[in-house]
Formats: structure tokens, C-alpha cells, sequence
């Protein structure tokens, strides 16, 4: 939201709260920690993942060069 905030998507940042698993009921069990972990991925392929904020960045670019001016 952050990014979208600086490149002017978004007049102003939303307030974010976060709640734990037991706040937010689902049918699915959910682990208590889970993350994203590419190290194994990295290893077998010797190919290292670009930190998910550089392509948001490229996708929010986009949409506001796609929006009417």
C-alpha cells in the first residue's frame, strides 16, 4: 500500500490492523507461522527470487500509466 500510496494511486494510506488467526475464522486450519520460504527453490534451481516489492512496484507502475489523465 505503501508504494501505491508514493506513486499517487492512492490519495492516503489506509490503517492496517493486524489480527491473529483465532480473529479470523476460516474452515481451513492454518499453521501459526507460516512464510514464504524460497531457500529450498534457490538451492535445487541456483536461481535466487527478486524481493517481491520490485515487481509490485513494476505491476503499480503500470496500472497508473493505464489509468485516463
Amino acid at each position: 500500500l505503501a508504494g501505491a500510496h508514493a506513486i499517487g494511486l492512492l490519495q492516503r494510506l489506509p490503517e492496517v490492523v493486524p489480527i491473529t488467526t483465532a480473529e479470523f475464522p476460516t474452515k481451513a486450519r492454518r499453521p501459526r507461522h507460516s512464510v514464504l520460504d524460497c531457500r529450498r527453490f534457490e538451492q535445487a534451481f541456483g536461481l535466487v527470487l527478486p524481493d517481491w516489492r520490485v515487481p509490485m512496484m513494476h505491476v503499480l507502475h503500470e496500472l497508473k500509466d493505464s489509468l485516463p489523465r
